[in-house]
């Protein structure tokens, strides 16, 4: 699932510029339930609770992936005064109340996708299937920093360049 895929690659970013000393927590909440009384991922107060719990572990970054569930982890993230990543949107936009926490977001860039799909029909080389949003074709992509971006070392987002650059032309 592409909930999956957002936390391994952050997982996987993470390490590789903290290397072995980072400790990574995660917590999946339920993704479905016809009952009415079991929290799910489009539960705010389940992700808020959740990143709670996360914090009070030792979580030092929360990434919110999954639902309306990431809008209560970036609050949790806000309230106890710690970074935040955003996920799907850049919710620097849709969520005001928690720009000063929010260090980026991981996008879908669901507008190149359609862009690229109606693009292709409109040239005729439309083929069947499922298309998969990634870097090469613009799928996803990182948010810009915002409020945060003079307090991300030059070095930091040079770095992070190269590995989306990396990644790109199959090196990564």
């Amino acid at each position: 699932p592409e909930s999956d895929r957002y936390v391994t690659s952050f997982m996987a970013g993470a390490t590789w510029q903290a290397g072995s000393d980072l400790k990574i927590m995660n917590n999946y909440i339920n993704l479905e339930t016809s009952d009415p009384n079991v929290p799910n991922f489009d539960d705010p107060t389940q992700g808020r609770d959740t990143a709670l719990q996360l914090i009070d572990a030792g979580c030092d970054v929360v990434f919110g992936v999954g639902g309306d569930a990431v809008s209560g982890a970036l609050l949790a993230a806000k309230e106890r005064n710690l970074p935040a990543v955003g996920a799907d949107v850049d919710q620097y936009n849709t969520g005001p109340e928690v720009q000063d926490a929010l260090l980026t977001s991981a996008q879908k860039n669901v507008d190149v996708m359609l862009y690229n799909f109606l693009r292709s029909v409109a040239d005729g080389t439309v083929t069947a299937g499922i298309t998969t949003g990634t870097l090469h074709n613009g799928g996803v992509g990182l948010a810009p920093f915002h409020s945060w971006d003079s307090r991300i070392p030059a070095e930091l987002k040079a770095q992070a360049q190269q590995a989306s650059d990396a990644i790109q032309n199959g090196s990564i």
